[in-house]
């Protein structure tokens, strides 16, 4: 299965991602903040990176500038978004970055479930 690093400041959301992936037979490593995403990053080539928008330890950081790190270093990584405040000029950034998907919270399980699963398939198409 894949092994898959999510980069999630609220635990609740984080929690159920990872139960959520584990479920699915998925080897999943969790972060908080940028620096434990980077060490992971730099030890572990993972198949998806999913990360929230802003990352409240980060100062708010922006996810997007996370993923657009990854996907310079590691082309073949599919990248996941969610966030809170996802408006449509977020989506546009992230499809020109190469993000594969976005979702908006509430996470809805089933549509995480079924985006992973035809990330396995499909290359190239992103669902933001």
């Amino acid at each position: 299965m894949a092994q898959i690093l999510v980069i999630e400041d609220d635990p609740s959301s984080l929690t159920l991602l990872f139960e959520c992936l584990s479920s699915m037979g998925h080897n999943v490593d969790c972060a908080t903040d940028r620096e434990p995403a980077e060490s992971l990053l730099a030890c572990v080539r993972y198949d998806l990176v999913i990360t929230d928008l802003r990352l409240t330890k980060a100062g708010g950081e922006d996810g997007l500038e996370i993923l657009a790190g990854i996907r310079e270093d590691s082309p073949s990584t599919r990248l996941v978004l969610v966030s809170a405040d996802l408006r449509p000029e977020t989506e546009e950034a992230a499809r020109e970055i190469g993000v594969d998907g976005c979702f908006g919270k509430p996470l809805e399980l089933k549509l995480i479930q079924q985006m992973v699963a035809d990330l396995g398939r499909t290359r190239g198409r992103a669902v933001c």
